[in-house]
């Protein structure tokens, strides 16, 4: 997929417009069990009102653009009113108070507000865009509190940071693909969202506002097809969207590929009036082709969907050897394919097995049914042996029964990437070991993974 775009710069960047200040029921259920981040009754009632910079300022004088931040760089900052809600800002090298920028908003679907910034912040310098996202904002909050953490953290970006408030997105990973949804579509102050891994909820499409959406999804991402079934079912809406394929796992997507989403992003608002055209040249990239090739493989698809559904009714209660024999089938007819699609196809419902053996390992240990969480984690293991989290439980089952492989298997998790220190010390199964040298090493390494993100 080939895309260029090309703008007109000047000292001052981007030359802008003057600036005033289906799823699957079955599976669906699944998967939001797995996200568990928004409510199927969620609303847009309380719809919050775009805040007006300059009367903010006047009546708040105490509020003024915030010079303490430097350019070029990330940030960390607490928010003013609440300072329990915190975000990592991205202000591109030539960021000036006397100007404004556009934004994107990142919720990462565990808090990592950092690791997008990371991600892509040579595409914001480029683009000349400030990036800021929630380090509070996962999976396991409801609307209210995910809504809450993003309009304390999008007031306290508008009370700090030079905005263009006609070029305002939001985007998140997974379940931070629905916080970034709920919260774009429930104001008016926002042109698009980028939902990178994870559909959202269809009723936000009801609110005729003119909100542009686009699809990112990995080839190998169990929530691939869902992404391809609401990519349809934009089409008859009329809602302005895209999707984009890229090669990779349930991940955030590639820079190529968010650059091809910004550039996006940035036509339509050329088409809204919102950038001067004449300002603009490029070459409008093949977005369709990949469709052209897969999109309309219903058949391929429609047996996956069927085999996904399976799983997830069978799942706890076929036995080991069943589970043990069907992946091991999978993984054959994966590495005997030899055509991209198909091998693609088995290779996602492989990571669906994954998915189901995280959702029902976790729920059996949350409900502290710790035998039944070993039977879902053997085959969880199977599954995916190179996961992170499968040598996370190991080691929180073996504390759970006095086992001896505690740390070893916590050394193969933090080794094949476990990053949440937190979590480790917050455990109540290692409250008996975490003051140990051992332990205490094992944190420490995980702290060192999560930095490198």
């Amino acid at each position: 997929m080939v895309a260029k775009i090309v703008f007109e710069l000047n000292h001052e960047g981007l030359e802008l417009l003057p600036e005033n200040i289906f799823f699957r029921m079955k599976k669906f259920c699944i998967v939001l069990s797995f996200l568990a981040v928004v409510s199927c009754n969620s609303t847009t009632d309380n719809a919050a009102e775009p805040v007006a910079v300059s009367a903010v300022q006047k009546q708040n004088p105490a509020f003024s653009f915030d010079k303490n931040f430097s350019a070029g760089k990330i940030s960390e900052v607490k928010c003013y009113a609440d300072t329990s809600v915190s975000y990592s800002i991205f202000l591109p090298s030539d960021y000036d108070t006397t100007k404004n920028f556009p934004i994107i908003l990142f919720f990462d679907a565990h808090a990592r507000g950092s690791l997008p910034l990371k991600k892509y912040l040579e595409i914001g310098e480029k683009y000349h865009f400030i990036f800021a996202g929630s380090n509070n904002s996962k999976n396991g909050m409801d609307l209210p509190s995910t809504n809450s953490i993003a309009q304390k953290m999008w007031t306290d970006i508008l009370h700090r940071f030079s905005i263009d408030q006609k070029i305002v997105y939001a985007c998140g990973f997974s379940g931070g693909a629905k916080v970034a949804a709920g919260f774009a579509f429930s104001r008016t102050d926002f042109a698009g969202v980028i939902a990178n891994s994870s559909p959202f909820d269809e009723q936000l499409l009801s609110s005729g506002k003119n909100i542009s959406v686009f699809l990112l999804a990995g080839n190998l991402d169990f929530n691939f097809t869902g992404a391809v079934a609401f990519d349809k079912k934009l089409s008859s809406t009329g809602v302005k969207h895209q999707l984009v394929v890229f090669d990779g796992k349930h991940d955030w997507a590639d820079k190529n590929s968010f650059e091809e989403a910004m550039q996006w992003m940035l036509m339509r608002a050329a088409d809204d009036g919102k950038i001067q055209r004449d300002k603009i040249s490029f070459s409008a990239p093949d977005f369709n082709s990949w469709k052209k090739e897969n999109y309309d493989d219903e058949k391929i698809l429609q047996q996956e969907n069927e085999t996904e559904d399976a799983m997830g009714q069978n799942f706890a209660h076929f036995s080991f050897d069943y589970w043990k024999q069907k992946i091991s089938l999978l993984n054959k007819a994966m590495n005997a394919a030899t055509a991209k699609n198909i091998r693609c196809s088995y290779s996602r419902e492989l990571n669906y097995m994954s998915m189901l053996g995280f959702v029902f390992t976790d729920g059996a240990v949350q409900r502290g049914e710790y035998d039944l969480a070993k039977e879902f984690l053997a085959i969880y293991q199977l599954a995916d042996p190179q996961n992170s989290d499968v040598w996370y439980f190991k080691a929180l089952l073996s504390a759970q029964s006095g086992g001896a492989d505690v740390y070893s298997s916590l050394e193969k998790s933090v080794q094949l990437g476990f990053y949440d220190s937190e979590k480790l010390m917050n455990e109540p199964a290692f409250s008996q070991i975490k003051n140990s040298s051992v332990f205490q090493s094992i944190v420490a390494k995980a702290e060192a993974n999560k930095n490198k993100m």
